[in-house]
């Protein structure tokens, strides 16, 4: 997954709010799918991952969580004091070893996937710009994975990021001294309280890619007598008698005003957030069983 400040071409995404917007702007968020929802019949509940699969992907994310903290820590070095980061990248490559060792040892080598596993076997030092900001937005599907499995008490709103809502959280993080007694022992939230944390990734997702293609100009083709603003109008009215959220002159609040507001640098914060949190939540729902292929479709 790629993060930007940067607003990408979006057009192929057209057709889907198109789509979303003709199957009924009420009902959306409570798909589990891209397909139509019954007004008169509630969704089913999506079917999600075993604890024990959820449990080895927390300490996955974990994982890198950790290779990037020490990325992080060499750049600084890097940029400060480039007289010793050679010796800085001697000194920390134990600590990476150990953690690889760590992982093969207790079985989770496995359980990662195929790029997480290809970052982790980049020797120190060498994460891309690309890379560190990638492994830094993770924060937010560990924080979900972690709430999923009931390490964590609530998934932060979405104009918080999680380590800035729940910074003692990521502060104790550690790895568990058993593995086996941590995957054996893990229990999930009730599956319709993680399906209902999806649809409401979804729902945040979708007005940051709403956003983006407002801006961009894009011609919607809308039903007649219908303008973007109303469509917010009435899906943020919805969002306030479901008790997702109140609105803030008819629009989702974000950063303590209306989400139209937002500059550049604030809606690529909340799309970030949207979209890990998407991501994440999508694969605990069983929407796909590779890490590396989870879509997120609005």
């Amino acid at each position: 997954m790629w993060h930007d400040a940067r607003f990408s071409n979006m057009k192929a995404l057209l057709a889907i709010v198109v789509l979303t917007i003709l199957l009924g702007v009420f009902l959306f968020w409570r798909r589990g799918r891209s397909v139509a929802a019954n007004p008169e019949v509630e969704e089913p509940v999506v079917r999600v991952v075993s604890a024990e699969d959820a449990a080895r992907r927390a300490l996955c994310l974990l994982a890198v969580r950790f290779r990037g903290d020490i990325e992080q820590l060499l750049v600084s070095i890097k940029e400060t004091r480039p007289d010793i980061f050679k010796e800085s990248i001697q000194d920390f490559q134990g600590t990476d070893n150990k953690l690889k060792e760590k992982l093969k040892r207790d079985g989770l080598w496995a359980s990662l996937s195929n790029n997480e596993r290809k970052l982790l076997e980049k020797p120190l030092g060498s994460f891309s710009e690309q890379d560190l900001i990638n492994v830094a937005w993770r924060a937010e599907a560990l924080l979900v994975s972690l709430w999923a499995l009931g390490k964590h008490s609530e998934i932060p709103s979405y104009d918080a990021q999680a380590a800035d809502a729940a910074p003692a959280l990521f502060e104790n993080l550690r790895f568990p001294d058993s593995v086996s007694d941590y995957i054996s022992k893990a229990v999930l939230r009730p599956e319709a309280e993680i399906s209902k944390a999806r649809n409401l990734a979804e729902l945040w997702h979708w007005r940051a890619r709403t956003t983006e293609l407002q801006v961009k100009g894009d011609n919607y083709n809308l039903p007649p007598g219908l303008t973007i603003p109303q469509i917010l109008a009435m899906t943020s009215e919805k969002a306030k008698e479901d008790g997702l959220f109140v609105p803030i002159r008819n629009d989702f609040p974000a950063f303590g005003k209306a989400y139209a507001e937002l500059t550049e640098e604030e809606w690529s914060i909340m799309q970030s957030i949207a979209m890990e949190r998407h991501y994440a939540l999508n694969w605990l729902c069983g929407f796909a069983s590779d890490w590396d292929k989870v879509r997120t479709d609005t």
